[in-house]
């Protein structure tokens, strides 16, 4: 679909019959078109002109070419965009570093944990196995080998 596109003689005759009727028109801002279609942005502000009794007695018109401004304007919001953009993309790459460094340390803590109980389990283990050996009692040492030369055998 095409715009409309309005010549500056339409756009001017329309805001200079609005301001004769003393509508004044301040910082209207419109596309024009040159013959070869370049896109222009133009500001214009008509105001009612009158004379010592109010009456008014003609227009007075301002208009200026904004197209380089506008330009301007759009490529600040364009470098802002990348930088907010750049900003974001550095916070979420530090997000997930510290994501990651806070699950390594708990998992390390969790890990050291379970280590020091089954260190303390194998420790129970040790002692649970050490009384189970029974213990010979004083001289049976002396009983085996006793037993040993009679039979060849330590018995155990």
């Amino acid at each position: 679909m095409a715009k409309n596109r309005y010549s500056l003689g339409y756009v001017l005759g329309h805001l200079t019959s609005k301001a004769l009727h003393g509508e004044e028109t301040s910082n209207y801002e419109l596309p024009l078109y040159t013959k070869s279609g370049d896109r222009v942005e133009v500001l214009l502000s008509v105001t009612t002109r009158r004379d010592a009794d109010c009456a008014i007695v003609g227009v007075v018109g301002v208009g200026q070419d904004i197209t380089a401004m506008k330009a301007a304007h759009a490529e600040k919001e364009r470098m802002w965009s990348e930088k907010e953009a750049a900003i974001a993309e550095k916070e979420r790459a530090w997000l997930e570093k510290e994501v990651a460094e806070r699950e390594r340390q708990r998992l390390a803590c969790e890990a050291h944990a379970q280590a020091a109980a089954l260190r303390t389990f194998d420790l129970s283990c040790d002692l649970v196995a050490r009384r189970a050996v029974p213990q010979r009692a004083p001289g049976a040492e002396r009983d085996a080998q006793t037993a040993a030369g009679a039979t060849g055998r330590i018995p155990r």
